[in-house]
């Protein structure tokens, strides 16, 4: 046998140990560690090259708003119209009087006011402030997706695409005193999490930040071997007593009347309808304004559609004893509670004059 035709024959073996390492390559990328690595497919490691060729950019020392910017930004958190059970975040942001951002504040911040200044102040400045917009839409790409009550596969890979690339920018856009901290590293699980758990708003922690705030504004009086059962002890105690008091205060009992006292904003907005006396609708009458006849029929084919026999004030039957006759004027109150939450028309709202608890 020649030299030759050895080669030949090793050939075929030499490449199924190539397979083999390749094979075991690629299992060994899917770690339970995952890195921004591990998801970066060919495409969309193309994509992000193609947009770091596009923008060509000298990074800043340091990045700080423009006072010019920052006043704008605090008129935007002065003038936005916010849900009023939205936590707004405060109108000096930036100063150091308002102290430190809880988490329902940066949420709001970023998700419901950024998204309307940050493109007026950075879309025609230069290529730097372009690649922050795009880095913040890459975001808040990634954030709406985690907070939402809803997903999908879809979404799930989505949000990876997008935490990529908002990662592989963060150390070109400030390249001074930044370092990776565990919180990027435990979001690349969250592709994983959504596939597993679901949506991942409903397994947030706001309810445990705002326990560990009542917690470090609690007084110790130098008794600190003793807190941990005692405030552990008293948080049970609260939550049962809320929860208790949550289903009693419809049974009209004394766990009900109880609700009231303690409670009387929830109590109140969770309180069955009761019928109206005859003094409370004269007074109605005398105060109501006539309808617009398109709102009125609107209301009408409301309450039928309830299945109750409503009638026009207009159209009563004759025949029929004590109709239910659905009266031509109405108030229309500028904000009304419901559950826990306050609801304001826009004129209410834009002054101020919704109640916020």
């Amino acid at each position: 046998m020649s030299e030759n035709d050895s080669l030949v024959e090793d050939h075929p073996q030499h490449s199924q140990q190539e397979q083999r390492m390749d094979t075991d390559a690629d299992e060994s990328d899917h770690s339970a560690t995952p890195t921004p690595a591990t998801y970066l497919d060919t495409q969309l490691e193309q994509d992000a090259q193609d947009e770091a060729e596009s923008l060509d950019f000298d990074a800043p020392g340091m990045f700080n708003f423009s006072p010019v910017d920052l006043g704008r930004i605090q008129t935007c958190v002065k003038r936005a119209l916010l849900p009023t059970w939205v936590p707004r975040p405060p109108t000096n942001l930036g100063e150091a009087q308002h102290g430190k951002l809880k988490a329902s504040e940066y949420l709001t911040l970023f998700t419901a006011i950024f998204p309307l200044i940050l493109p007026q102040l950075w879309w025609n400045k230069g290529n730097y402030e372009l690649a922050l917009l795009k880095n913040y839409h890459n975001l808040m790409g990634a954030t709406n997706i985690i907070s939402s009550f809803s997903t999908s596969q879809a979404k799930a890979k989505e949000f990876t695409k997008h935490y990529i690339k908002y990662r592989k920018d963060l150390p070109k856009l400030f390249p001074v005193r930044f370092h990776f901290v565990p919180n990027h590293h435990f979001a690349m699980h969250n592709e994983q999490l959504l596939k597993f758990w679901g949506p991942m708003a409903c397994l947030n922690e706001f309810a445990g930040e705002r326990m560990n705030g009542m917690l470090q504004n609690t007084p110790t009086n130098k008794h600190l071997d003793d807190m941990p059962l005692t405030m552990l002890r008293q948080m049970a105690r609260r939550g049962r007593l809320e929860a208790k008091l949550k289903d009693e205060q419809l049974s009209g009992g004394l766990a009900g009347q109880l609700a009231e006292i303690l409670q009387p904003g929830i109590a109140a907005s969770t309180k069955a309808n009761q019928p109206l006396s005859e003094q409370q609708v004269a007074k109605f009458l005398k105060e109501a304004k006539d309808l617009e006849e398109e709102d009125y029929h609107m209301l009408l084919e409301y309450q039928t559609s309830k299945g109750q026999p409503w009638h026009a004030y207009d159209r009563v039957p004759p025949h029929i004893r004590n109709p239910l006759v659905l009266p031509p004027c109405a108030l229309k109150p500028k904000e009304f509670k419901l559950g826990e939450k306050d609801f304001g028309c826009y004129e209410s709202n834009q002054h101020g004059e919704v109640r916020r608890e």
